[in-house]
């Protein structure tokens, strides 16, 4: 979402909202700016809480692709045997 000024911003903010670009003064700026304090977010991920999972296993480390149960490569599938699976057996 951008924002442009054209007159004057009244009111409150009341999400946490990133600003970013050039202000220029044009008649004085008044308000008041305060940091929240209930929510905190580390810079590491190791303390990071609600971290993701693939598979059931958390996403962290060195792991490897078998760590994960990832299938490494597509087995073979006949195209009866596909038709087995769709359409069920003789």
């Amino acid at each position: 979402m951008s924002l442009e000024l054209s007159g004057s911003i009244k009111g409150e903010l009341s999400k946490t909202v990133e600003v970013s670009g050039n202000i220029q003064d044009v008649g004085g700026v008044t308000g008041k700016l305060s940091v929240p304090t209930g929510r905190v977010i580390s810079l590491n991920y190791e303390e990071l809480t609600h971290r993701p999972l693939l598979n059931g296993v958390l996403i962290e480390g060195n792991k490897q692709a078998d760590d994960y149960s990832l299938q490494l490569k597509m087995n073979k599938v006949t195209d009866q045997e596909i038709d087995e699976i769709l359409y069920g057996g003789n």
